[in-house]
């Protein structure tokens, strides 16, 4: 069990247009308006190219030759068990448990002021995820 980061398709597709569409709007404001809204535009362009190569942070799992990746959805209310097939499993306050390819995982939501706190635990090994 390792900890590293993941990308997930559709926030993948998402920061991408929003990237292409803030540049295109930089292109055209900059024929128009000048460097102003120009600067506006292509910093938030970048921003969102900066936010898709962040990627999500996730677990690494290898139970049975099979590698699955855990992380937490968008906002929270789910954790996606991604590997031979991608499933959701709705993620409460306090423990929650998994069953991914017989074996039994334990993934515990603390709540924080802003973002909760993540923890998976395996085979009595528990990394902090957010």
């Amino acid at each position: 069990m390792r900890k590293t980061r993941v990308v997930d398709e559709r926030r993948h597709k998402f920061l991408v247009r929003s990237a292409l569409l803030d540049f295109v709007i930089a292109i055209v404001s900059y024929t128009f308006s000048g460097s102003g809204p120009f600067l506006v535009f292509l910093t938030l362009g970048v921003i969102f190219i900066l936010l898709d190569r962040l990627g999500t942070p996730a677990v690494e799992l290898d139970i049975d030759g099979t590698t699955y990746w855990i992380y937490p959805s968008w906002n929270f209310s789910e954790i996606v068990v991604d590997g031979g097939d991608r499933r959701t499993f709705p993620l409460l306050p306090g423990k929650n448990t998994i069953e991914v390819g017989r074996k039994v995982i334990n993934v515990y939501q603390m709540p924080r002021r802003f973002f909760p706190a993540l923890f998976v635990e395996f085979e009595g090994e528990k990394i902090k995820l957010l």
